[in-house]
């Protein structure tokens, strides 16, 4: 699988350029906690369900942001989410980072995390 992320520990540095920026905190251990961040941080509209095809949708809409360049800075891999949950949350941001590439003109989706999130040993971030 092609790697969609951007892998830059010192980010957030550098985001000037970002007109909306969402943080995903280090230490997410559940799908709601990991939702409720994207929730708020792109203002998802009221109908959002807060499940995994919820995210999906919204996070490939965007259509309610008037800003074009969304970044979403992971503070670390969150890695503390179950197995299962954490190739749902990383296929789908995947999928997402690759679709907008084919909408030019549309919403630009950058992805970063500060080591690979599909590395077999990961050690946690720097604090």
């Amino acid at each position: 699988m092609k790697n969609n992320f951007k892998i830059d520990s010192n980010y957030p540095n550098g985001i000037s350029d970002a007109d909306v920026v969402v943080m995903v905190p280090k230490m997410i251990s559940s799908k709601q906690e990991l939702l409720d961040a994207f929730e708020h941080g792109l203002n998802f509209p009221n109908y959002f369900g807060k499940n995994w095809d919820a995210f999906e949708e919204c996070i490939n809409d965007l259509s309610w942001l008037e800003k074009r360049k969304v970044v979403i800075i992971h503070e670390d891999v969150p890695d503390r989410l179950p197995k299962k949950d954490l190739n749902i949350y990383l296929e789908i941001l995947q999928d997402a980072v690759a679709g907008w590439r084919n909408k030019p003109g549309k919403h630009e989706l950058e992805v970063v995390f500060p080591r690979d999130p599909f590395a077999k040993k990961n050690p946690p971030a720097s604090s």
